[in-house]
């Protein structure tokens, strides 16, 4: 007797031991796992290795759990643990939205997956190794971050992304990500660095009309203050408070948005000055009008880098 119950302590002690080790055998959960720095995560994923299921009408704390990564994930339901509709319906919205197979029951491999697209999302290009490591796809990878650089407004690096991807709708959502052109006018101002003590007005002359011309305006603190955009020839301008600033002007036809402005294929520089400086000290109560295509003006430009603009 005093064996057998030595044996069943022994089985028991292992058990209990299992859902850690099992997950400490794929070092990319792991890692994902730490990275989102969840305890009720990684319990509910110990427990659905060790063959606890979520499906409808399940009530425990790894229903939770799964509930809590949902709202991470952008998805609105009750955190109370109980698995109704809403909550299923929420996880294969998920699945579905990053190409992945809808099902009604979330085991441990359902949960990882969950788990490494939350892990993109937070870390972007940082999560890679990582959730490969836990046996992700490549190309869905790249196809969770493309969705994650467009949501960030990110849409020249979304297309490269879905593209790389050979994911899912990726040829759609690459399609996707060229914008049209804004207006012609200031299209964005930094509300707390704008001012009204100067006008600068941007003329572009002797462009293709398939062409368009952004401007990036930087004060002596290297932020950003305005950013402008002309499509073909015309003119915009915007007002700002007096004192030194840097412009940059990139050129293009497919527009990624003010943050990536015209992608790599894009043109770009930074407008130098009389002695060559690549930044103006503009005077209060004067209106500037800064013109391209003139050969015999002022003003030249150094080349720029897409990353630099």
């Amino acid at each position: 007797m005093k064996k057998l119950l030595s044996l069943l302590l022994v089985l028991v002690l292992l058990l209990s031991l299992a859902p850690l080790s099992l997950a400490a055998e794929n070092e990319g959960i792991e890692a994902v796992l730490d990275g989102l720095g969840k305890a009720s995560y990684r319990e509910a994923y110990e427990a659905l290795l060790l063959g606890e299921v979520i499906e409808k009408g399940t009530n425990s704390d790894s229903v939770k759990a799964l509930q809590r990564l949902l709202n991470e994930l952008g998805q609105e339901v009750s955190k109370d643990g109980k698995a109704g509709s809403g909550t299923i319906k929420a996880v294969n919205k998920i699945l579905a939205k990053y190409g992945m197979e809808e099902t009604e029951v979330v085991d441990a491999d359902v949960f990882a997956e969950l788990l490494c697209c939350a892990y993109i999302l937070e870390k972007g290009e940082d999560a890679q190794e990582d959730v490969i490591t836990a046996g992700m796809d490549e190309g869905q990878y790249y196809y969770i971050l493309g969705r994650k650089y467009q949501a960030d407004k990110h849409y020249y690096l979304a297309q490269n992304a879905y593209t790389i991807s050979d994911w899912a709708d990726w040829s759609d959502r690459a399609d996707d990500c060229v914008q049209k052109w804004p207006s012609d006018g200031r299209i964005w101002k930094s509300n707390s660095r704008i001012g009204s003590g100067v006008t600068v007005k941007f003329k572009v002359t002797n462009s293709d009309s398939d062409v368009a011309t952004c401007f990036k305006i930087y004060n002596s603190d290297d932020k950003l203050v305005a950013v402008l955009f002309i499509g073909g020839n015309g003119s915009a301008s915007t007002n700002l408070k007096a004192g030194r600033y840097t412009i940059k002007q990139g050129t293009g036809t497919e527009w990624y948005g003010r943050k990536d402005a015209f992608g790599e294929e894009g043109w770009y520089c930074t407008w130098t000055f009389d002695d060559g400086a690549t930044s103006y000290k503009f005077k209060s109560g004067y209106v500037y009008t800064l013109t391209t295509g003139v050969s015999d003006g002022n003003a030249g430009s150094d080349y720029a880098s897409w990353g630099d603009f």
